[in-house]
Protein backbone atom coordinates (compact mmCIF):
# COMPACT_ATOMS: atom_id res chain seq x y z
CA UNK A 1 0.00 0.00 0.00
CA UNK A 2 2.76 2.62 0.60
CA UNK A 3 3.93 1.99 -2.79
CA UNK A 4 0.27 3.34 -4.34
CA UNK A 5 0.34 5.96 -2.29
CA UNK A 6 3.64 7.16 -3.17
CA UNK A 7 2.82 6.48 -6.73
CA UNK A 8 -0.22 8.24 -6.60
CA UNK A 9 1.55 11.25 -4.79
CA UNK A 10 4.00 11.45 -7.58
CA UNK A 11 1.41 11.17 -10.46
CA UNK A 12 -0.49 13.96 -8.58
CA UNK A 13 2.94 15.98 -8.19
CA UNK A 14 3.88 15.70 -12.18
CA UNK A 15 0.44 16.60 -13.12
CA UNK A 16 0.65 19.33 -10.85
CA UNK A 17 3.69 20.53 -12.16
CA UNK A 18 2.21 19.78 -16.09
CA UNK A 19 -0.95 21.97 -15.37
CA UNK A 20 0.79 24.85 -13.62
CA UNK A 21 3.19 24.92 -17.30
CA UNK A 22 0.23 24.90 -19.26
CA UNK A 23 -1.26 27.78 -17.40
CA UNK A 24 1.44 29.79 -16.94
CA UNK A 25 2.04 29.24 -20.34
CA UNK A 26 -1.32 30.51 -21.71
CA UNK A 27 -0.52 33.89 -19.69
CA UNK A 28 2.79 34.47 -20.81
CA UNK A 29 3.18 37.52 -23.60
CA UNK A 30 6.07 37.94 -25.26
CA UNK A 31 6.96 40.94 -28.62
CA UNK A 32 9.78 40.80 -30.90
CA UNK A 33 10.50 42.24 -34.30
CA UNK A 34 11.56 41.12 -37.36
CA UNK A 35 14.11 42.83 -40.02
CA UNK A 36 14.90 41.96 -43.07
CA UNK A 37 17.73 43.32 -45.59
CA UNK A 38 17.73 42.45 -48.91
CA UNK A 39 21.32 42.60 -50.00
CA UNK A 40 21.67 44.21 -53.74
CA UNK A 41 21.89 42.06 -56.50
CA UNK A 42 22.81 42.83 -60.29
CA UNK A 43 23.56 40.44 -63.00
CA UNK A 44 23.43 40.12 -66.87
CA UNK A 45 20.81 37.64 -67.64
CA UNK A 46 21.36 37.83 -71.30
CA UNK A 47 23.68 38.89 -73.77
CA UNK A 48 24.48 38.62 -77.83
CA UNK A 49 27.30 40.63 -79.08
CA UNK A 50 28.98 39.51 -82.52
CA UNK A 51 31.49 37.10 -82.23
CA UNK A 52 34.11 39.04 -84.41
CA UNK A 53 34.64 42.80 -85.30
CA UNK A 54 35.05 43.49 -88.87
CA UNK A 55 37.23 46.01 -90.13
CA UNK A 56 37.15 47.02 -93.75
CA UNK A 57 39.60 49.39 -95.65
CA UNK A 58 36.99 52.14 -96.50
CA UNK A 59 36.88 51.64 -92.31
CA UNK A 60 40.52 52.21 -91.57
CA UNK A 61 40.37 54.77 -93.96
CA UNK A 62 37.65 56.79 -91.96
CA UNK A 63 39.25 55.99 -88.52
CA UNK A 64 35.84 54.34 -86.86
CA UNK A 65 34.06 50.53 -87.27
CA UNK A 66 30.51 51.41 -86.60
CA UNK A 67 28.23 48.04 -85.31
CA UNK A 68 24.45 48.89 -85.67
CA UNK A 69 23.50 45.64 -85.22
CA UNK A 70 21.46 46.38 -82.03
CA UNK A 71 23.32 44.24 -79.88
CA UNK A 72 21.12 42.73 -76.93
CA UNK A 73 21.92 42.60 -73.08
CA UNK A 74 19.37 41.75 -70.32
CA UNK A 75 19.98 43.02 -66.90
CA UNK A 76 18.35 42.03 -62.73
CA UNK A 77 19.02 44.69 -60.76
CA UNK A 78 17.22 44.82 -57.20
CA UNK A 79 19.22 47.94 -56.34
CA UNK A 80 16.81 51.49 -55.97
CA UNK A 81 20.27 53.08 -56.66
CA UNK A 82 20.45 51.41 -60.09
CA UNK A 83 23.94 49.44 -61.86
CA UNK A 84 26.76 50.33 -63.09
CA UNK A 85 27.76 48.40 -66.45
CA UNK A 86 31.49 47.51 -66.92
CA UNK A 87 32.87 47.86 -70.06
CA UNK A 88 36.58 45.77 -70.48
CA UNK A 89 38.43 45.94 -74.07
CA UNK A 90 39.83 42.71 -75.14
CA UNK A 91 42.88 43.46 -76.79
CA UNK A 92 43.91 46.64 -78.31
CA UNK A 93 41.80 47.04 -81.64
CA UNK A 94 40.27 50.48 -80.95
CA UNK A 95 41.65 52.96 -79.30
CA UNK A 96 38.27 54.43 -77.99
CA UNK A 97 34.82 53.13 -78.02
CA UNK A 98 31.21 54.67 -77.81
CA UNK A 99 28.30 52.82 -76.49
CA UNK A 100 24.88 53.67 -77.87
CA UNK A 101 21.41 52.55 -76.83
CA UNK A 102 21.46 53.05 -72.86
CA UNK A 103 19.83 56.67 -73.35
CA UNK A 104 23.11 58.89 -73.43
CA UNK A 105 26.20 58.03 -75.71
CA UNK A 106 28.86 57.14 -73.20
CA UNK A 107 32.78 57.04 -74.90
CA UNK A 108 35.01 54.73 -73.16
CA UNK A 109 38.71 54.75 -73.91
CA UNK A 110 41.06 51.81 -74.87
CA UNK A 111 41.66 51.07 -70.88
CA UNK A 112 38.12 50.22 -70.40
CA UNK A 113 35.40 52.18 -68.24
CA UNK A 114 32.07 51.80 -66.57
CA UNK A 115 28.25 53.09 -67.63
CA UNK A 116 26.58 54.37 -64.27
CA UNK A 117 22.37 53.83 -64.84
CA UNK A 118 21.36 55.47 -61.70
CA UNK A 119 17.90 54.76 -60.58
CA UNK A 120 17.57 51.55 -63.10
CA UNK A 121 16.13 48.42 -61.64
CA UNK A 122 13.84 45.74 -62.40
CA UNK A 123 13.60 41.73 -62.99
CA UNK A 124 14.75 42.53 -66.61
CA UNK A 125 15.99 45.82 -67.96
CA UNK A 126 16.54 45.22 -71.64
CA UNK A 127 18.85 47.27 -73.46
CA UNK A 128 19.81 47.02 -77.10
CA UNK A 129 23.44 48.42 -77.52
CA UNK A 130 25.42 49.92 -80.62
CA UNK A 131 29.21 50.69 -81.03
CA UNK A 132 31.20 53.17 -82.91
CA UNK A 133 34.93 51.89 -82.30
CA UNK A 134 37.65 54.44 -82.97
CA UNK A 135 40.94 52.55 -84.70
CA UNK A 136 44.42 53.33 -84.10
CA UNK A 137 46.79 54.45 -86.53
CA UNK A 138 48.26 51.27 -88.41
CA UNK A 139 45.17 48.83 -88.27
CA UNK A 140 44.63 46.39 -90.85
CA UNK A 141 41.66 45.45 -92.37
CA UNK A 142 40.24 42.09 -91.32
CA UNK A 143 38.85 40.13 -89.00
CA UNK A 144 39.12 40.19 -84.93
CA UNK A 145 37.76 38.94 -82.30
CA UNK A 146 34.87 41.19 -80.61
CA UNK A 147 37.24 43.62 -78.23
CA UNK A 148 34.81 43.83 -75.61
CA UNK A 149 33.70 42.30 -72.50
CA UNK A 150 30.88 43.05 -69.97
CA UNK A 151 30.65 42.87 -66.00
CA UNK A 152 27.94 44.38 -63.57
CA UNK A 153 27.46 46.17 -60.44
CA UNK A 154 24.90 47.39 -58.26
CA UNK A 155 25.26 50.93 -57.17
CA UNK A 156 24.59 51.56 -53.53
CA UNK A 157 22.78 54.19 -52.46
CA UNK A 158 21.73 57.51 -53.51
CA UNK A 159 24.81 58.48 -54.65
CA UNK A 160 23.68 62.17 -53.81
Amino acid sequence: MPLQIALGFAVYLVSSIVASSTASAMTTHSAFSVSVIVMPRTAILAASMPDALEVSARDVERGFVEVTRESPIVVTNNSPGGFELDVWPVGSIFSAVTVYGIGADVSIGADGGSIFLRGRHGAAIPMRLNFRFRLPPGTLPGRYPWPLQFGIQPIIGSGA
